[in-house]
């Protein structure tokens, strides 16, 4: 990368380093070099410079923390009391802050993370008139290794946004996975010393640009940013990427030894278990089924597939080709999905919006797992997270309550996202502790064996002992039935 402090962005996987030049100070906004009041409010951001901890994860990811508009207004009313160029600026017909959401849509990355990279390398957002296009075309210093050109494939505005989002989102997986060089919990040497990151956003800062010296005026910028952003009321990130749009908490919250009956087959639904619960096929089930069901007192939960693809339902259409991953073993007609993708998530919303009209009271997503199987797409344990907590906030935002189907490695962290937890086999693979946090929050495990009446005496008594509802079911999830209790 090229600018005044010479950072080492160069050293990003996408391009190598030529050299390991030493960071220097003559930043050209040297606002920027001035301490950020610690009265000032800046969620995310420590109040004093933390090598280990230079901004937090709600602060680094998360897309949705500004939209078009608050980045718009940020630009028009900037942190130098002044109006930034940015905010005139247009890419092919697309406003510069648009741009910046765009690109930061893509990864999930906060746009504020792109805004003060901007300013870090070439002091971007604090300009008045439209630097050189030789600026721009490093305006994030990626592809940019110290001593050599810039790589042309990365040259422009809106090609350096993209490259950034993907190198930040890149490098955070990576810790998150436990895979790249700097991770949560490991010391590692940086080009000024040493570092062990508490927060997977330092982690990835610092895989961007390995110096200390260098990252202390990044937290600097950062906390003057999130500071103004806050106090003009456009940055408002949660304490989770995809935050909760409701939390007054407005929806039907079922608890532990609540009884159910699942019936996902294309046949009329057996209305005559006597359960509380009844989960049904979204699409394949009726209003009138679902109205008769709750006029008798039961409650309702939808599902449908989240993280996968079956061509023969009604929107199977709507998603993009290129969001089609790798088949389903022993699924035909059924793909693994890029949850990533805007496009997937629009089709998602679409379906919860279908169960809300429908008069379902929940809903139950599957195959929210994918990245612990072969998708066909680089899914990580963090893209995994992202798209789980967006399920539970969109299903919460339409007043539904919402399940975790499986995904047992991140039950630790969804647990207090989600209202309750449908599981398959776990008597079968010996993994029912995982899912003991759903039990000590006083929320459901519907659970779910297969196979006959010698199951069900196999796995009952241990079942009923951990406060689950266990059935013993047929493998095509007919009416027929074993209750544990």
């Amino acid at each position: 990368m090229r600018s005044a402090l010479a950072l080492v962005i160069g050293c990003m996987v996408l391009t190598g380093c030529a050299t390991e030049e030493a960071p220097f100070s003559d930043h050209e906004e040297l606002a920027d070099l001035e301490p950020v009041s610690a009265d000032g409010k800046a969620d995310g951001v420590p109040a004093a410079f933390n090598k280990n901890r230079v901004v937090d994860d709600d602060v680094f990811i998360g897309a949705g923390a500004m939209t078009v508009a608050d980045v718009q207004k940020f630009l028009e009313r900037s942190p130098y009391g002044n109006r930034s160029w940015l905010a005139s600026y247009q890419i092919d017909g697309t406003s510069a802050a648009q741009a910046i959401v765009d690109a930061a849509t893509g990864e999930d990355i906060n746009p504020m993370a792109l805004l003060v990279r901007m300013q870090v390398e070439a002091s971007i957002v604090s300009k008045t008139v439209k630097p050189s296009q030789t600026l721009l075309n490093q305006a994030l210093g990626c592809g940019c290794p110290d001593g050599g050109s810039c790589s042309a494939q990365y040259r422009g505005l809106s090609k350096q946004l993209v490259c950034g989002a993907k190198t930040f989102r890149k490098w955070y997986d990576a810790s998150v996975a436990g895979t790249g060089k700097y991770r949560v919990g490991k010391t590692t040497s940086t080009l000024d010393g040493s570092v062990k990151p508490t927060t997977h956003a330092t982690a990835s800062l610092y895989a961007y640009t390995p110096w200390i010296e260098s990252n202390k005026l990044v937290w600097n910028i950062y906390r003057k940013y999130v500071a103004h952003g806050e106090a003009l009321g456009v940055f408002h990130p949660g304490t989770d990427p995809t935050p909760d749009p409701t939390p007054s908490g407005d929806w039907w919250k079922p608890t532990a030894g609540t009884s159910w009956q699942i019936e996902l087959n294309t046949g009329a639904i057996d209305t005559s278990f006597n359960v509380r619960v009844y989960d049904v096929d979204l699409f394949e089930t009726s209003a009138q089924t679902i109205a008769a069901l709750k006029a008798d007192g039961r409650k309702v939960v939808c599902y449908f597939s989240a993280g996968s693809h079956e061509n023969w339902r009604p929107d199977a259409s709507q998603y993009p080709a290129s969001t089609l991953g790798n088949d389903l073993d022993g699924w035909p007609g059924e793909k693994w999905i890029d949850t990533r993708s805007p496009a997937v998530r629009t089709v998602i919303k679409a379906r919860m919006d279908l169960a809300k009209t429908k008069g379902c009271d929940g809903i139950d997503p599957d195959n929210v797992d994918g990245y612990t199987n072969n998708p066909g797409f680089p899914l990580t344990a963090a893209t995994q997270l992202d798209f789980n907590k967006f399920l539970a906030a969109e299903g919460h935002a339409r007043g539904l309550a919402v399940g975790l189907k499986n995904d047992m490695d991140q039950i630790g962290e969804l647990v207090s996202y989600f209202d309750f937890t449908v599981n398959e086999q776990c008597f079968e693979y010996d993994e029912c502790d995982t899912l003991t946090p759903f039990i000590a929050a006083g929320k459901p495990v519907w659970q779910l064996e297969y196979g006959t009446q010698a199951r069900a005496t196999a796995v009952c008594a241990d079942a009923n002992a951990r406060n689950f509802d266990t059935l013993v079911k047929n493998l095509d999830l007919d009416a027929a039935r074993i209750s544990c209790r």
